[in-house]
């Protein structure tokens, strides 16, 4: 089972193709850092940050990937990279921002730019992994409350992904698609 996260991150396609950027999730911001600079000289930076209850943020994740894959890696070009899209980042951020004010998702926007590789360097003042979930499960129910239901267009759609029977599934999409 694929460990929660509470954060979402944007970043630049690896190769620097213009205007494709990845979307993912990762357990800390610096883990996501630290994966990636192994395998680059420069500095790696995170352009964008999103922190939230980590049903929220996999909701989040999904809704992206389902609104977006007509401009996804897997469509374009064919590869199967359904976390990559050809987008203006602007269009992106925008997008994302829309789909939490759309279902009043418990996710803040964070607004900068993260380069930190490893936790004592975090300028959020994340711990290590060990010690992540538990305080970032503790700083989303400080910052935002316990976690809401998911909903949309005014209606319930589900508690979390998981929860979700087939049906709810389907009504999240028929919700997407109008």
């Amino acid at each position: 089972m694929k460990e929660k996260s509470h954060w979402l991150y944007i970043h630049k396609e690896l190769s620097g193709k213009q205007d494709v950027w990845k979307v993912g999730v990762a357990i800390t911001p610096h883990s996501a850092v630290r994966l990636r600079q192994r395998f680059l000289w420069d500095p790696f930076t995170l352009e964008h940050l999103y922190f939230g209850h980590s049903d929220h943020i996999d909701f989040l994740e999904k809704t992206i990937k389902h609104e977006l894959r007509h401009l996804s890696g897997n469509k374009i070009s064919n590869l199967g990279q359904t976390e990559l899209f050809q987008i203006e980042l602007d269009k992106l951020v925008g997008t994302i921002n829309s789909i939490i004010r759309k279902y009043n998702l418990q996710v803040r926007d964070e607004w900068i730019q993260y380069t930190a590789h490893k936790s004592e360097i975090c300028p959020l003042g994340i711990p290590s992994e060990k010690y992540a979930k538990d305080y970032c499960e503790s700083l989303a129910n400080t910052t935002f409350g316990n976690v809401n239901m998911i909903h949309g267009n005014g209606l319930f759609v589900f508690d979390s992904y998981e929860d979700a029977d087939i049906n709810d599934r389907l009504n999240i999409l028929e919700i997407l698609e109008a």
